[in-house]
Parts: structure tokens; C-alpha cells; sequence
């Protein structure tokens, strides 16, 4: 009995020893520092402990510890199952890497795993000639919804009725933003080899992450990029090493794989998972507690507290804009037109989606189809109008779905349906489908938009 629990705990710190050797070996490749790393140097602690309790401890206690690893196992086991049943409340991960756990409860009902490239989205079909990226942010990478049924898969499935050589390679990273944007089309060119790309552009946070003084730029994972005097993109050397590890993150789903295999264990571990997703919820609420109490101390309106309280600025919205948010503007159409010009380099047919945002204020004060955005001195289609006045002037072919729903004279509980958490969140299942037929209708539906097959 003493040799099998030696043997056994032997074992275990035999597996943290690895974890940890891969998990050096991944982080060196991220470019990640590995002295601050705690899930290193808790997997090494480990591995010492059960170590030192195989050789030195007596035969009682290392049966203890032998019975809360074996309980441990089991609890594993009862929140995989709950997990894959869907009913494990209060858990969220959506960490990156070929096939890593993606759970998500705290909007909508996400249950699944990313495929072969790490992206959230069926395995992609890359037998196809004619593939579109469809690169964005959560939007696109929409966990909220099965991955079979976001609007970039959905517009394949239209597609593929036209051709079973249409293929779309769904390319959405959460809190990224259009200077996210021109790494992952660089990325898609050397991997994919695209024949168009459609970037999505969220209006409720794409223009505001292009402040850098709005946020702690040190700290934040964003990158940001200034102009010089001839308006060219100049890359914010502050946040250069965020963009690095955002490309080496991109490239770690290319290397052996062995290389992910730490991060997919972690995905997949429900026990670590939980603990991990109850400290996120608790600073979420300290960090929206810390927003709201700062937003009433500038004395905002209440529709401008709603939008604070989902992480969103509202100053981008405002009719009279100040300077930093109108050089924000000039940033993403700056970003926008480096897209367009990596695109024409490639060979690659450029085409844009700007997706609206709807505050709470929204709902509450307008009915019917004979709604509008302007809502005391915010006008919440202004940013809408704004890139599409540029993208237009630059002959990009694009699709803005705030006019679009204002053609199609939706009512405000159309709208509201489109999106999850009351009509302010991501795209709820019926709003990605009505997303994949406004793309499919744009750009694809022959003689609809004819300027769409020009470039």
C-alpha cells in the first residue's frame, strides 16, 4: 500500500514537472516574462510537495492526501458533466488555443471548443478557393452563440448554396479593435490565403479604444497607434509590446503543438475555471461599482450611465465631439485605409461592417418604426455616419447595419431581439442571422449592390 501511494504521488508531481516545463516552453514563445507567472510557480510548488510527501511523509498521511486528490478527480468529473449538459452556472472561459474549452454563461449560453487554428468556429473548410476572412472583434468571435451558428458561418452556408467553393474563415478575437485588426489580416494572407476580407467594426467601443488617454495605456491589453503630420499610422510605443504577444498568441496555434498543450489543459480544467471565473465576476463588479460612482460624480445623464456600465464610452456619441475622440476617428479610418491597402498589396477583395450600438435610453424612449438615435446631446448613429462619409470617399464597399435597419424600418423590439442582455449586448441568435442575410444581401446577392464586385 506505502509503494502504490509513493508511486502515485510520484506520478502527480511527475505531471506538474511537465505542466510546468511546457508551460515555460509556451510562455517563452508568447513572449510572456516567466518570474511573475503564479501558474508557474504554483505547478513547480506542487510538484515539491507531493515530492517531498511521497519520500518523507508516513503512510497515513500520504492516504490522506491520496483521498483529497481522489475527491478532487471526482468533483472534476461532476462539473465536466454539468459543464457539457450546459447547466454549470457562473462560469466563463474562452482562453485561445487549438481545440481549448470555450464555456460561457454570462451572456447568452456559449458550450463548446475552438477548432484545429484556435478559433471559435467550426473547422475551416480551406479544400475551398474562394475564402473570405471575416475578421472582428467579440462580434465575430461571438461566443454567446454555438459557433455553428454565428453569422459568419451562417453567411457560408448561404454561400455554399451559390458554390461549394465559398468558404468563411471566422476570425474574431474579444477585446480587440481595428489596430487588432491589421495584424489578423497579415495573419490570414500568410496562413489562409483569402480572396476577400470583411472587417467588422463595433461602434459601441472601436472608436474609444483608439484614445490612449482614456484608458491606462501601460496596463491595458489594447494597442494603439498615433498619426504623424501626413496622417500615416504610427505605431504608440507604449502598447508595441501588447501587439507583439497579440501576434505571437495568433502564431501559437501554428507551432507543434505541444506548445498549446499546457493552455488547452487549463481551458479544460473546471475546477481551476470556477475559481478563476469567480474572481473575474467579482472585480467586474468592483471595476463597474468604481465606473458608476464616477459617472455620478460628473453628474452624467442616466443613459449615459447604462453605457458605462457595459465598459462603454459614451463620449464618441456626443453631438459636439472634443478633440481626442475626433483624433480617435482619424486613427480608425487610418486603420481602416491600411486594411484596404494590405488588401489591394494581397490581391484581396476589402469590404467593411459597422455594427450599432443601442443604449438602454434607446428602448426606453423610443417605439415603433418611426424611431431615432438622436437622444438629448448624443446621437448614437453618429459614429455610423461618420466612417461610412469615409469609407464611401474611398470607394470601400460597405455594409452599415444601423441605416440598414432604418431601411428595413424595424421596430424597436425587432431591434431589441437582435441583441442579447435586453437589446445592449453581442448578437443573440436571430441577430447573427439577420447579420449573415444583411452581408449576403450586400455583397453577395447577384445585381443587389454591383459597386460590391468592383475593386
Amino acid at each position: 500500500m506505502n509503494r502504490f501511494l509513493q508511486q502515485a504521488l510520484v506520478a502527480v508531481a511527475i505531471v506538474f514537472i511537465a505542466f510546468a516545463a511546457l508551460l515555460a516552453r509556451s510562455f517563452q514563445f508568447q513572449g510572456v516574462p516567466l518570474l511573475p507567472s503564479k501558474m508557474l510557480w504554483g505547478s513547480l510548488l506542487c510538484a515539491v510537495f507531493f515530492l517531498v510527501a511521497a519520500f518523507k511523509l508516513a503512510k497515513e498521511w500520504k492516504f490522506r492526501i491520496f483521498v483529497v486528490l481522489s475527491m478532487a478527480v471526482v468533483l472534476e468529473l461532476a462539473l465536466q458533466a454539468a459543464a457539457w449538459l450546459g447547466v454549470l452556472p457562473g462560469v466563463n472561459t474562452k482562453m485561445k488555443c487549438p481545440y481549448a474549452r470555450v464555456y460561457w454563461t454570462s451572456e447568452g449560453r456559449g458550450n463548446s471548443i475552438r477548432n484545429r487554428f484556435g478559433w471559435h468556429y467550426p473547422e475551416f473548410d480551406l479544400k475551398a478557393t474562394k475564402r473570405i476572412a471575416a475578421i472582428g472583434d467579440s462580434f465575430v468571435e461571438a461566443v454567446e452563440v454555438p459557433r455553428s451558428r454565428n453569422h459568419a458561418y451562417l453567411l457560408q452556408e448561404r454561400l455554399k448554396q451559390i458554390s461549394p467553393e465559398w468558404a468563411v474563415l471566422g476570425l474574431g478575437t474579444f477585446g480587440t479593435s481595428p489596430a487588432n485588426h491589421i495584424d489578423v489580416l497579415e495573419y490570414a494572407q500568410r496562413h489562409f490565403k483569402p480572396k476577400e476580407a470583411i472587417i467588422y467594426v463595433y461602434l459601441g467601443n472601436d472608436i474609444s479604444e483608439n484614445i490612449p488617454h482614456v484608458k491606462d495605456s501601460a496596463s491595458s491589453s489594447l494597442i494603439y497607434y498615433d498619426l504623424d503630420e501626413q496622417n500615416r499610422l504610427v505605431p504608440n510605443p507604449v502598447s508595441m509590446a501588447h501587439r507583439d504577444h497579440f501576434k505571437r498568441v495568433l502564431e501559437l496555434s501554428h507551432q507543434p503543438f505541444l506548445f498549446s498543450l499546457p493552455i488547452l489543459f487549463y481551458s479544460h480544467c473546471m475546477i481551476l475555471q470556477s475559481g478563476l471565473s469567480l474572481r473575474d465576476t467579482l472585480a467586474r463588479r468592483r471595476l463597474i461599482a468604481a465606473r458608476m460612482a464616477a459617472s455620478a460624480a460628473d453628474a452624467k445623464a442616466p443613459g449615459e450611465l447604462e453605457f458605462v456600465k457595459i465598459g462603454i464610452d459614451p463620449e464618441p456619441f456626443a453631438t459636439n465631439q472634443n478633440q481626442a475622440v475626433k483624433q480617435a476617428f482619424r486613427v480608425v479610418e487610418a486603420e481602416l485605409e491600411q486594411c484596404r491597402q494590405l488588401c489591394d498589396g494581397y490581391g484581396i477583395r476589402f469590404r467593411v461592417v459597422l455594427i450599432p450600438a443601442f443604449p438602454r435610453i434607446f428602448y426606453e424612449t423610443q417605439k415603433g418604426r418611426d424611431w431615432t438615435m438622436k437622444i438629448g446631446n448624443y446621437d448614437f448613429l453618429g459614429p455610423e455616419r461618420e466612417l461610412r462619409e469615409f469609407l464611401e470617399a474611398q470607394q470601400i464597399p460597405l455594409l452599415a447595419l444601423g441605416s440598414y435597419f432604418q431601411s428595413r424600418k424595424l421596430d424597436v423590439d425587432e431591434i431589441r431581439s437582435l441583441y442579447l442582455s435586453d437589446g445592449v449586448g453581442h448578437f443573440s441568435e436571430k441577430g447573427h442571422r439577420f447579420c449573415a442575410d444583411a452581408v449576403y444581401e450586400a455583397f453577395y446577392k447577384p445585381g443587389f449592390n454591383e459597386r460590391s464586385k468592383e475593386h
